[in-house]
């Protein structure tokens, strides 16, 4: 038996769900960015088959007050957990040595679409942008595309200075060594 919930219970509860894929996101835990974001689509497409989506989009108006008027995330997030799965897979997929092609082209199409997405309303954004840079030099290194894997992991280091495993692809790259 389900419990009753009362007047914009469900709202909040998908809202939550966003909001802890973003805090996750923060802490580079992309397994529970998806995982969150899964929770949080059941419930936003129960709250489209209802048409009631006004009470949840109050909400994270007041969660984003400090940002710039018509800020969002709740539309994006089905976006960032597609782009942190794809980061998952691929950073397996390339540590095994499998597929650096598909990595390659995958990688670069997280990427693209994550450039719309504001690192100030998803905190944590630029890591999982460097993530992917990284993912990316890796795969150039073993396909010993040597100016690509520099320039994947340049851009890591401008998503993330202090990346230490984007330096090292980037002096592997320069050294055209791996």
């Amino acid at each position: 038996m389900r419990p009753f919930l009362r007047r914009g219970e469900r709202e909040l509860l998908a809202l939550a769900f966003a909001h802890r894929g973003r805090c996750h996101l923060l802490k580079q835990d992309y397994r529970q960015v998806i995982d969150d974001t899964k929770r949080f689509i059941r419930l936003y497409e129960m709250l489209i088959d209802e048409g009631n989506l006004a009470a949840m989009h109050e909400h994270e108006k007041k969660v984003l007050s400090t940002h710039e008027p018509g800020a969002t995330f709740i539309g994006n997030m089905p976006l960032l957990s597609a782009a942190c799965e794809i980061a998952n897979q691929c950073r397996e997929r390339v540590g095994n040595g499998f597929a650096p092609k598909v990595v390659l082209e995958h990688s670069r199409k997280a990427i693209e679409g994550l450039e719309p997405l504001d690192f100030m309303v998803f905190p944590g954004l630029n890591a999982l942008r460097a993530h992917l840079h990284v993912t990316r030099a890796h795969a150039a290194l073993e396909l010993e595309r040597w100016e690509e894997a520099k320039e994947d992991a340049e851009m890591a280091l401008a998503c993330d200075p202090s990346f230490k495993e984007a330096e090292y692809m980037k002096q592997s790259a320069e050294n055209e060594e791996w």
